[in-house]
C-alpha cells in the first residue's frame, strides 16, 4: 500500500482542513497519521489497539514512518 496509495494527492486534499499547533497538542505530521488512519481502517482496530499496534507491531511502525525513539501518538 506504501506504493499504491497517492500520498501526495491525499495529504494536498486534507492538508487544509488539519488542525495547526494553536495550542494543546502537536499534531503528528499529516502524513504520518493518515496512515495511522488507513491502517486502523484497514485492520479494524479501535484507537488503544492501535496504539499499542505500532509498540508491539514493527512493520506497522514503520508503514506509519514511526520510530520507538520518538513517542507514538495518543489522545492527548
Amino acid at each position: 500500500m506504501g506504493q499504491v496509495v497517492p500520498w501526495s494527492g491525499l495529504v494536498a486534499l486534507i492538508e487544509p482542513y488539519y488542525p495547526k499547533a494553536d495550542g494543546g497538542c502537536k499534531p503528528y505530521p499529516l502524513e504520518t497519521m493518515l496512515r495511522i488512519h488507513l491502517l486502523q481502517n484497514w485492520f479494524s482496530l479501535s484507537d488503544p489497539a492501535m496504539e499499542e499496534a505500532l509498540y508491539e507491531i514493527t512493520p506497522m511502525r514503520q508503514f506509519a514512518h514511526l520510530t520507538l525513539s520518538v513517542p507514538i501518538p495518543e489522545d492527548c
